[in-house]
């Protein structure tokens, strides 16, 4: 059988061709039959579709591909089977850090082992670089740094109480107790019971000058005679045996004056809060003159803040009160009336007045802070203000006040919150208030509105109350009060003076009595002039220089010089960048998706290529049936199908 050429249509121009046939066909050429020594090309299942068609409908271009879901495409997109080293290599090409292009296009083993021993030595050395300067930076230390401001200055608050707690004409308001307790430690009283020291003949100093030690058997006694049943259940002999601290200097005998003030106080705080503020020295009849930078204020501007000790204590405290100069003439000027023939000497055992500077809207406490200021003196109390300024987090410990304001309404001082946090421990744990607190009291429970606590008086309270007081003061129990992280401190000079003259003296007493009634008035006037002299007291409180100091803590080691820092190492030993860490980063992403690829494509491997076989003879089988089928009849005998 012979081929019949022609140039009509050659095979090659069919689709799906792939130049294996050197016989060229004519357009009748499916229609004679094929000679047997004729093969098809090995890749006609590629050029027909499924349905036997040659170059019609959707046909098979290339050679075999997997499907599309198989683990090659879904790792590398380009068709190639990816593997660990073709990701290190596409690193190494494209990377810019230094060594790692070196490393890889090096062609002798040698030229390879020397960059990677310098690649390697670069790193331990960034490593250790690095090392120090987290060290440095994980530290957190701070320095502090002084400047020098100046602006006009807001001024401080300021709280005085006279020394006398009890006008004597007022005494008679007490209770029966207070009243035959004060009768009972006058002066002349005390002074009766007190035995004189035994007289030692023949005592005369020695040769050093030293007196003769006094012979055996015989003491001194002073007021630790007195004798007198006391009531205050505030003492260490009252503790439980089990409660008491182990004998120390502290545990020795009290003194006897001490013991009559606590007594006193003890009584005094008996009294409910109306009787005590009546019986002290109102405002009203202390101030004689109150002058701001030359303005009068008066009596209305002071608050009242009762003291155990001290009795009624008057708080100052305006916020327009600014200081736009320095010196005496731009400040607070104070002239009181001590009214000092109302004094209880063995109370009040000195004339004057306890001051106290604090900052505005902060808890005065003027029997530990406060400063005796003493009569027949003009005292001139020159301030210059100090701001500091803490880091709290990690550069330490400091308080932003925030919480302690919401709660308490004022402003956050170390020492007022340690006052604050004894107080509710011996609320909390004794279910009494310390009745020598209770204006205390009254501020920390108006933050808690419907608690009621009721005064530690009784032995068990007393001693609970002890106990608490004795842990703090040991350091067995601490409260967690820090320094504020913004604190305002007002450092003080002091200088006095004698004061007032003879002739001003006379020129105040008019000045009381054209506010005083006639009685008060004759009163005065048949004072001495020295007896008079001893009522008054002048206070001047002003900034010496409206500079103020700021001490402010920084860090040392700052957030960019480490930043910088890191940067400057890191490009030092590796030449990395910003952009360089970025590839480091691809890089790392790109090894785990390689992992995470193949151990998927192992683990379906064996499926895949079994769906591979049965894939290829269902191919065959149908291209071989719609070839067969589409064929003359008269050819499906040939020994080709």
């Amino acid at each position: 059988m012979s081929v019949k050429r022609s140039n009509s249509k050659q095979l090659r121009d069919y689709p799906g061709y792939s130049g294996n046939f050197t016989h060229v066909f004519g357009d009748d050429a499916m229609e004679k039959p094929y000679r047997r020594n004729w093969e098809p090309p090995a890749d006609y299942q590629q050029s027909m579709d499924l349905s036997g068609n040659w170059g019609r409908g959707n046909m098979f271009h290339q050679k075999y591909q997997p499907p599309s879901h198989t683990e090659s495409e879904e790792c590398n997109s380009d068709g190639n089977p990816k593997t660990f080293k073709r990701v290190l290599t596409r690193f190494a090409e494209r990377t810019s850090m230094q060594g790692i292009p070196y490393i890889n296009t090096s062609k002798t083993w040698y030229a390879k082992l020397v960059w990677t021993v310098l690649l390697l030595g670069a790193m331990v050395a960034m490593g250790i670089h690095l090392y120090t300067l987290c060290s440095s930076y994980f530290l957190f230390e701070r320095q502090t740094q002084i400047k020098l401001g100046f602006q006009n200055l807001n001024f401080p608050s300021i709280t005085f109480c006279n020394v006398n707690p009890v006008k004597s004409s007022m005494a008679s308001r007490g209770s029966k107790e207070l009243k035959n307790y004060l009768r009972t430690i006058r002066p002349e009283a005390v002074a009766s019971s007190i035995k004189k020291p035994s007289f030692i003949p023949n005592q005369r100093p020695n040769q050093q000058g030293s007196p003769t030690p006094p012979i055996p058997g015989r003491r001194k006694r002073f007021v630790e005679s007195f004798e007198y049943n006391f009531t205050n259940l505030r003492r260490p002999e009252l503790e439980p045996p089990d409660e008491k601290p182990r004998p120390n200097f502290f545990s020795g005998q009290r003194s006897t004056l001490h013991e009559i003030r606590k007594e006193f106080t003890h009584l005094y705080s008996l009294e409910n809060r109306e009787t005590r503020i009546a019986m002290g020295h109102s405002i009203s009849d202390m101030l004689v003159s109150c002058a701001f930078a030359g303005v009068v204020c008066n009596d209305s501007y002071f608050r009242i803040h009762p003291s155990s000790a001290y009795g009624n204590c008057y708080t100052l405290e305006n916020y327009d009160f600014v200081s736009f100069r320095s010196g005496p003439a731009y400040g607070l000027e104070l002239i009181l009336f001590l009214e000092t023939d109302e004094y209880i000497s063995t109370i009040a055992s000195g004339i004057g007045a306890q001051f106290l500077i604090h900052g505005t809207n902060t808890w005065p406490d003027p029997e530990v802070d406060g400063t005796s200021v003493s009569a027949t003196m003009e005292t001139n109390i020159g301030m210059r203000m100090l701001e500091i300024h803490r880091l709290g987090g990690l550069y330490g410990d400091c308080d932003d006040g925030t919480a302690f304001k919401a709660r308490y309404g004022m402003e956050y001082t170390r020492k007022s919150c340690q006052t604050f946090c004894v107080h509710e421990r011996i609320i909390n744990r004794c279910g009494c208030y310390d009745e020598l607190k209770e204006t205390l009291y009254e501020n920390i429970n108006s933050s808690m509105p419907g608690r009621k606590v009721h005064p530690c008086r009784t032995r068990e309270e007393a001693a609970c109350l002890l106990q608490i007081e004795s842990r703090w003061e040991t350091g067995l129990f601490q409260c967690n009060c820090f320094n504020p992280c913004h604190e305002t401190l007002y450092e003080k000079t002091t200088h006095t003076r004698m004061w007032p003259s003879d002739a001003y003296a006379s020129m105040l007493v008019q000045y009381l009595c054209n506010n005083k009634n006639e009685t008060e008035c004759e009163r005065f006037e048949k004072m001495a002039s020295r007896e008079l002299i001893r009522n008054f007291m002048k206070i001047n409180i002003f900034f010496e220089d409206l500079n103020f100091e700021n001490i402010t803590e920084t860090p040392a080691y700052e957030d960019v010089q480490f930043y910088s820092d890191i940067g400057g190492t890191v490009g030092l030993w590796v030449g990395l960048s910003v952009l360089s860490l970025a590839e480091v980063l691809q890089f790392l992403w790109e090894v785990i998706q390689y992992l995470f690829c193949w151990r998927r494509w192992k683990k379906k491997k064996p499926e895949q290529t079994a769906d591979r076989s049965n894939l290829d003879k269902q191919v065959r089988a149908q291209v071989s049936s719609n070839l067969t089928t589409r064929l003359p009849s008269t050819y499906r005998g040939n020994a080709l199908y």
